[in-house]
């Protein structure tokens, strides 16, 4: 069986460079009762915020997409809601194809009963499939993260009841891109109950995930392309240590962000501390740090990778009393050196980052949730590159490392039997039918002229397999007056082969082992579009 994926998009340069050349700097309030999760942005540059509103509603929770311009200008905002279950979203990612994946928790208003929902949208928001994930424990879902070859990787937490980790283990999923379970396993780290915070995929298709177990430990785990556990580390320190974010550099090293009580013989919430952890990427340790701020409780948001191969993470104050709290950004280098911190809004309120992300012009971006009392706002700011904004402030941290504990032994793995069923949801506007992927070699999938696509009108790609052999045919009425050609990479992206395209059945894919692989079609040396072929 071949399965063939098709994905058409463009691309728009003309005035990209002028629109770079200077960092994008704003600040933006909303005062609508929302809580934002976590966002994205598009290859266009437009931001992508999910969350959930509070509502006077038996249904307590709704689900929002709000969708900005890079300038930080509001273009729509969209609510997803059920009429008898909670939409709790937790991450949203935007596809090579430019349409955007939401990933939420669907729960009883009781939470008795939860399941994994992913939503497919296109750029308007639009429904265009939803499906649920359950089994015969509850689900939370957490993270997820596409693999350069199209499949999309879910984190979640599955176990008899969500609002207690105790009853909970780690669970991580992969799917295609029309929604369909690749594999899935369930990693029982711990007797105690453990969990997942949060989850990268690399560029070789495997995965990491930052974990905890219930009580006081945490750490990571690693998980090859194919869902395999490759090694698990869990840590001790302090009274209580729990990883929040996770990251990978350029080596393989893999980072981790979280809190820590430090020392162990005080108050816990006065001596709650941010702390970055540095594993090789076999999960050897090479360093734990704290950022002690005196007579703060400080939490911890998320550690991301920069343009310059360092780092950036997110946290926010609070002072004793829970009566104030400053959002602060910190940059830091591989070896665990501060070199900038800033602090953002600081006020008589709390103030609380939500998620923050590297921008295309490589600033950054972040969400905040603001509280007044019983009601709450949120912010959305815009930083360039070295954490500026049109208002911040600077100021520096104590800095000190703490020491290793025991290293947990190796967990045991377990796989779950899922199954999947499609959710009707509100539709706006018109629903296209899904993408189906046929389950036999008569598969065949044309890359057609659509509006604004730089192919002309009537033109045609085809991609079909060959019964006979094991060798895929491309079709095209293109002239060869067009320099037309296709590249076929593996999912390292190495490129394998070169064909031009003349109008006639060009054969290609011999000697291709089992995997996934990408087909691009250039045309005067301008991508018109690719493939995701399964061999």
């Amino acid at each position: 069986m071949r399965c063939i994926y098709l994905f058409c998009f463009l691309f728009f340069v003309a005035g990209i460079g002028s629109s770079l050349a200077q960092s994008i700097v704003f600040e933006k309030y909303f005062s609508d009762g929302s809580f934002p999760a976590r966002m994205a942005q598009t290859p266009m540059g437009e931001y992508l915020i999910t969350g959930i509103r509070d509502v006077n509603e038996p249904v307590k929770y709704r689900a929002y997409l709000s969708k900005f311009s890079e300038t930080g200008e509001l273009i729509w905002q969209l609510e997803y809601r059920d009429t008898t279950h909670l939409i709790l979203p937790k991450d949203v990612k935007v596809a090579f194809d430019s349409t955007y994946y939401l990933l939420a928790t669907y729960a009883t208003t009781d939470y008795t009963e939860s399941k994994i929902l992913l939503l497919h949208l296109d750029t308007a928001g639009t429904v265009l499939w939803a499906k649920t994930y359950a089994a015969t424990v509850d689900f939370d879902a957490v993270a997820m993260d596409i693999t350069k070859v199209g499949d999309i990787t879910i984190a979640a937490n599955g176990g008899s009841d969500i609002t207690h980790y105790q009853t909970m283990n780690a669970f991580v999923m992969r799917l295609s891109l029309t929604g369909n379970i690749v594999w899935n396993q369930l990693f029982d780290i711990s007797s105690t109950g453990d969990f997942i915070t949060d989850l990268k995929v690399l560029p070789d298709g495997s995965f990491i995930a930052s974990c905890g177990t219930y009580g006081s430990s945490g750490g990571a785990l690693k998980g090859s392309f194919t869902g395999d556990l490759e090694w698990v580390k869990i840590f001790h320190a302090g009274t209580y240590w729990s990883p929040q974010s996770v990251t990978s550099d350029k080596s393989g090293n893999v980072w981790l962000a979280g809190e820590v009580v430090y020392p162990t013989d005080l108050w816990w919430i006065n001596n709650m501390a941010p702390c970055v952890m540095k594993l090789e990427d076999d999960g050897t340790p090479v360093f734990f740090k704290l950022i002690k701020q005196p007579w703060k409780a400080t939490w911890f948001e998320e550690i991301i990778q920069t343009w310059d191969s360092q780092f950036v993470l997110s946290m926010f104050f609070q002072d004793n009393n829970i009566t104030s709290s400053d959002a602060v950004i910190v940059k830091m280098d591989s070896a665990g050196n501060i070199h900038w911190s800033k602090n953002y809004e600081s006020g008589l309120f709390l103030y609380y980052f939500q998620d923050m992300i590297e921008t295309r012009d490589s600033g950054l971006a972040a969400t905040t949730s603001i509280s007044f009392s019983e009601y709450n706002d949120y912010s959305f700011f815009k930083t360039d590159k070295y954490g500026n904004t049109c208002a911040d402030s600077s100021f520096d941290f104590a800095f000190s490392d703490t020491t290793w504990f025991a290293v947990s032994a190796f967990p045991t793995v377990s796989s779950l039997d899922l199954v999947t069923d499609s959710m009707p949801l509100p539709k706006k506007g018109v629903i296209p039918d899904q993408f189906t992927i046929c389950e036999d070699d008569s598969f065949f999938s044309p890359l057609t002229a659509v509006d604004n696509d730089p192919l002309s009108s009537g033109e045609e790609v085809s991609v079909f397999p060959n019964p006979s052999s094991d060798v895929f045919h491309l079709k095209s009425n293109y002239s060869s007056s067009q320099k037309s050609e296709i590249r076929l990479y593996d999912t390292f992206g190495n490129l394998l082969l070169v064909r031009k395209v003349t109008g006639d059945i060009v054969p290609f894919g011999e000697d291709l082992s089992a995997g996934i692989y990408m087909l691009e079609f250039l045309r005067a040396g301008s991508r018109q579009g690719f493939l995701l072929i399964k061999m």
